[in-house]
């Protein structure tokens, strides 16, 4: 199977899926119970925060490691990267 034609069929699988837990949803939201709409009144508020807060992706320790080991052998000592980056867990140095 080619690589159109199977992302052809997940898009397919997927909207199939997406079309039958809107239906679900519909049938829940028809019962108009105030906990239910409260609940999901909360999950679009923190979804709103989510979108809303400033992304800062800190760097994980195994890439602040390999960052160290570029800086060694681009010239910079090993000891002057290790002081400033973290130890990576996964490997060793």
């Amino acid at each position: 199977m080619s690589g159109t034609a199977l992302r052809d069929d997940i898009f397919d699988a997927q909207r199939i899926n997406f079309l039958t837990a809107q239906k679900e949803l519909g049938k829940i939201l028809e019962e108009n119970d105030p906990e239910v709409r409260k609940a999901l009144d909360d999950q679009i508020d923190q979804m709103k925060r989510r979108k809303a807060a400033p992304e800062a992706k800190p760097r994980s320790d195994c890439a602040a490691c390999c960052s160290s080991r570029r800086a060694a052998r681009s010239g910079t000592t090993r000891s002057a990267a290790r002081t400033t980056r973290p130890k990576c867990i996964s490997r060793r140095a």
